[in-house]
């Protein structure tokens, strides 16, 4: 039985010689599969790719991600009246902030986000010339 993750496993030195006879530290088939009750006793805490298993640390770390609520980005206009930014952590109920970050996107004016959607927000502006840049923050709602 694995003593992991409840402690941390030791095992004695054993001989360098193959199956020592009469040796009390020779490798042996109970030796091998403590061994073994190890390692699946850590790969089982540590969970695999995409793990549902709550218990394990492939789970905890991928929902502390999908509970990450800041992600940080940048954008350039399009040429006309809006521009739309694909972002796969934006949702409905984000909030997005902006800043511009060129001389021309300081010269629009009427600079708004019109619209919030899951994977993209749009950004209303007056006649950009395209090219005028700018960063968003994006919080989750």
């Amino acid at each position: 039985m694995a003593t992991f993750p409840t402690a941390i496993p030791s095992f004695g030195v054993k001989s360098t010689e193959n199956d020592v006879t009469g040796s009390a530290t020779r490798i042996n088939g109970a030796d091998i599969n403590n061994i073994q009750n190890e390692i699946v006793a850590v790969a089982a805490r540590v969970g695999v790719t995409g793990s549902t298993t709550p218990g394990t640390l492939e789970y905890r770390l991928g929902r502390r991600e999908e509970g990450q609520r800041v992600f940080a980005g940048s954008g350039t206009c399009a040429a006309g009246g809006s521009t739309t930014i694909t972002c796969a952590q934006c949702t409905e109920s984000s909030r997005v902030m902006l800043e511009g970050t060129s001389a021309g996107f300081a010269q629009l004016t009427g600079v708004f986000v019109s619209a919030v959607a899951n994977g993209s927000f749009t950004v209303t502006h007056s006649t950009a010339a395209g090219g005028e840049s700018f960063d968003y923050l994006i919080v989750k709602g």
